[in-house]
């Protein structure tokens, strides 16, 4: 058997980049083209639609990964989130509007999680335009084991994103649930970040559980 080994990437313009590793993302474009023409649709092929999830027909509703709805927590912005929670949530909400309830505007706050085998991770909030991200824990599995404490948790790991001095998004492997929450809380809230991101570094979750 013949293993091919990488060396570079060849781009739609022509040009080349030197590459020893290869991320394959598969399904990240909407599948709108039947929609063209027929709906209104954003430069990537999301169907636009607004708060209540109706696009630019009338009784007609795009929900999921496929409708580009505004996020408030970004001013309005055309977005489409291609996650599972967004999935359930979004039907929901148009299920109400096609009812008559009349909701307020969907608002979302940005969620991502997966998880393999015993492993979990999770992100909560924006990292568009994010001045600055802060890393905390460790990411090397020895080391890790090593500063464990005999019968104590497992070390962590994970990163906040910060715009205008406010924690906007954050990143963590293997939280538990008061620890999920206490990200979720001050990334909806963008809570301001310390003057001295250090605090940060230096804390990890700790400091997201101390603003609960």
């Amino acid at each position: 058997q013949t293993l091919l080994q990488v060396s570079s990437v060849l781009l739609s313009d022509g040009s080349t980049l030197p590459a020893d590793l290869v991320l394959v993302g598969a399904g990240a474009r909407p599948a709108s083209g039947l929609f063209a023409g027929q709906l209104q649709l954003d430069k990537s092929g999301g169907i636009i639609v607004d708060g209540s999830f109706k696009t630019s027909v009338d009784d007609v509703y795009a929900i999921g990964d496929v409708a580009a709805f505004p996020l408030l927590a970004a001013g309005g912005t055309l977005v489409r989130q291609e996650h599972v929670t967004h999935a359930r949530s979004s039907a929901a909400h148009a299920a109400r509007a096609l009812m008559g309830t009349n909701p307020s505007p969907y608002d979302y706050q940005p969620y991502f999680y997966s998880r393999e085998f015993n492993l979990s991770w999770q992100f909560f909030g924006q990292t568009e335009r994010a001045e600055q991200v802060v890393t905390w824990g460790t990411m090397d599995a020895a080391a890790a084991a090593a500063s464990a404490a005999p019968g104590g948790p497992a070390p962590k790991f994970g990163a906040y994103w910060i715009k205008g001095g406010s924690v906007v998004g954050a990143f963590i492997e293997g939280a538990a649930a008061d620890e999920s929450a206490a990200l979720k809380a001050v990334t909806a809230a963008a809570t301001a970040a310390p003057t001295d991101v250090a605090e940060l570094r230096a804390q990890g979750v700790a400091w997201a559980l101390s603003k609960l």
